[in-house]
């Protein structure tokens, strides 16, 4: 997981005619001191369709209008709060729903109009439902469904109108040995998912994919891994982008941003 001190916003100034000129930027830095975050501790940052910055922190849910923030935090007398203060993932739906991952308290699903949340957690009643264990990763495919990453060892979709979860192991394809669960994740075009975890980085074909959405039997997902790049065995990864350039970007805990050569990459990854 990636963590911020604080949040930090750019506005350029003056830009020079020439490629060779530097940019210059305006610099302002939020945080618990100057508009009253909740925790300086930032894990994630989404913008919602009315302008509104939410910001997860290890201590709470911040809604941000650019002046001022409205903190969500747990209350243990009321069940329509958020179920745990600790924030891992936050997804903006496409109809203003805010979906919310936590380390201790599951999936939550915020309602702007009411500002409810409803709780997908774990229960020994449900079948198929959440392991116990923190939210790294919840994020929506193409196709509409919803995927998350439970713990280290448990991704795969999650069924808001039931409230289950079916979970499937990921397997490298030249060693059959298991795989960490994505931190995050980059769907291409034809389907495929380019996943970034704590063992490394690895391209999960489209057919596996598929194949496992049409199968409620399938439990296991083969990935190809791409492992060495900069003279190292990358591993610890928290972020996987795509640039306008069509570059893969990672973000190691242990060495920072580094772009993923292309020619360590197969054909059917390369857009």
């Amino acid at each position: 997981m990636v963590r911020v001190i604080g949040f930090i916003v750019f506005g350029v100034l003056w830009a020079g005619l020439a490629n060779s000129q530097p940019y210059h930027f305006s610099v302002t830095q939020y945080n618990a001191q100057n508009i009253g975050l909740s925790h300086n501790t930032v894990t994630n940052l989404a913008l919602d369709k009315s302008g509104f910055l939410w910001v997860g922190t290890i201590d709470g849910l911040n809604r941000f209008d650019g002046k001022s923030v409205k903190t969500y935090r747990h209350n243990s007398s009321d069940s329509t709060s958020i179920s745990d203060n600790f924030i891992h993932g936050i997804l903006v739906d496409d109809d203003g729903t805010i979906w919310v991952g936590t380390r201790d308290g599951g999936i939550n699903k915020f309602n702007p109009r009411t500002e409810k949340f409803a709780r997908y957690q774990y229960s020994e009643k449900i079948r198929n439902g959440f392991p116990s264990a923190p939210i790294y990763l919840f994020m929506k495919d193409r196709e509409g469904a919803f995927w998350a990453s439970i713990g280290a060892q448990a991704f795969g979709l999650f069924d808001p109108d039931k409230g289950s979860f079916r979970g499937v192991e990921i397997k490298d394809k030249k060693t059959g040995i298991e795989l960490y669960s994505p931190n995050a994740v980059v769907e291409f075009k034809d389907g495929s998912f380019l996943g970034a975890s704590f063992t490394g980085l690895y391209h999960i074909p489209s057919e596996e994919v598929e194949a496992y959405k049409s199968n409620p039997q399938k439990r296991v997902l083969t990935a190809e891994r791409v492992d060495q790049f900069k003279g190292e065995n990358v591993q610890n990864l928290s972020r996987v982008i795509v640039d306008e350039l069509n570059q893969i970007w990672v973000y190691s805990q242990n060495s920072g941003n580094q772009k993923v050569p292309k020619e360590l990459l197969s054909e059917s990854i390369i857009q």
